[in-house]
């Protein structure tokens, strides 16, 4: 009887903690935004009393077991962590801001796995599309120069829509193409000049320039590029990635926003270094008249005759404009990003051939 009575009073004490506890068992819910109110997908929400953790949906919202006093950490990559104490509201804002050091820990690898740049073992290195848009380049590998380590861009010819050729860390192959490989949003692309029995890295395409395919690629529309130059980093590629692989990830709308956006540029070419040459002597040798010959060591030029300068009238003052214009807009459904990009661009070489005479 005392036994029963005793387990009695214990029950009546521990009834109020019993309820007080299920009481404080609460679910707090929120949305995730970034400094420019978008909401952020795949946040990472942790209670650290409780160490469970959930992630924010499409439209950045999450929901995670927490009571009052119990702190929640926010991690997202590219932007700063932030910590919140739980209090008496049961739904939250939280903002984070963006902080440009951490997106640049992260690497687009092989097939597009995005990997911390920390725990990658080969070399890789990263171009943004605003440095490629900024170059006002026609072509997107000519933008690329001077921008990656141990990489060759060459050029055909100056002259517009000229192939360009690109090469990491040398020549792989004697007769066949030893550009890397290209992958645009994970579809390869072939990029090699048409070869017209060259040997090392497509070197004759200067019969007929049949350009690149890389160069209907607009920068504007680059998210960013990503090089992997090891054999380890192009491993999964196989063959294909013996030279090397370009990851090119193009511009996605973003969800909730709705942008319109334009731009311009103009530039003016011309060519000002010019080869000193000598306009005395005629074609000959030895002062004797021969138009045959290809030295200008004949009789010297008659006072009265009229000294053409064709070198500089080869040559004209080029122009070349472009105009960029794209349109995105997205929901937590569905997202759409429209472009056009128009160049117009005048060389520098002189297509009046009347201009051009001999004396």
């Amino acid at each position: 009887m005392r036994k029963t009575l005793r387990l009695l009073l214990v029950v009546f004490l521990l009834l109020p903690c019993f309820f007080t506890a299920f009481a404080q068992e609460r679910t707090i819910s929120g949305t995730i935004l970034s400094d420019d109110n978008n909401p952020l997908v795949f946040v990472t929400v942790t209670n650290k009393t409780t160490k469970k953790s959930v992630v924010t949906t499409e439209a950045g919202r999450f929901s995670i077991p927490a009571e009052k006093g119990h702190v929640l950490s926010v991690t997202y990559v590219g932007y700063s962590t932030k910590e919140i104490t739980v209090g008496d509201n049961t739904v939250i804002t939280i903002r984070l801001a963006s902080t440009q050091n951490s997106m640049d820990a992260v690497e687009v690898t092989a097939l597009g796995i995005p990997r911390s740049k920390k725990s990658l073992g080969y070399s890789t290195q990263q171009v943004k599309g605003e440095d490629l848009a900024q170059a006002q380049r026609e072509n997107v590998l000519t933008a690329l120069a001077g921008r990656v380590a141990g990489v060759t861009v060459t050029t055909t010819t100056g002259l517009p829509g000229a192939s360009v050729g690109i090469m990491l860390r040398g020549a792989v192959s004697m007769d066949g193409s030893n550009q890397p490989l290209f992958v645009i949003d994970g579809m390869p692309v072939d990029n090699s000049t048409f070869a017209q029995g060259a040997l090392v890295s497509d070197g004759p395409n200067r019969n007929n320039d049949y350009s690149n395919r890389l160069m209907d690629l607009n920068p504007n529309d680059i998210e960013s590029i990503n090089v992997l130059k090891g054999p380890e980093a192009t491993a999964l590629y196989g063959n294909a990635g013996a030279s090397g692989a370009i990851i090119i990830t193009t511009r996605k709308a973003k969800s909730g926003r709705t942008a319109t956006s334009y731009d311009n540029a103009f530039r003016l070419e011309k060519v000002t270094r010019f080869p000193e040459i000598q306009q005395e002597y005629g074609r000959g040798t030895a002062g004797n008249r021969d138009l045959l010959t290809r030295t200008f060591l004949g009789p010297k030029y008659a006072d009265t005759a009229t000294i053409y300068n064709n070198i500089e009238n080869f040559f004209k003052t080029g122009f070349t404009q472009k105009h960029n214009l794209s349109v995105e807009s997205g929901s937590e459904k569905n997202s759409y990003r429209l472009s056009t990009n128009y160049i117009d661009q005048d060389g520098i070489v002189n297509r009046q051939c009347d201009s051009f005479s001999q004396v």
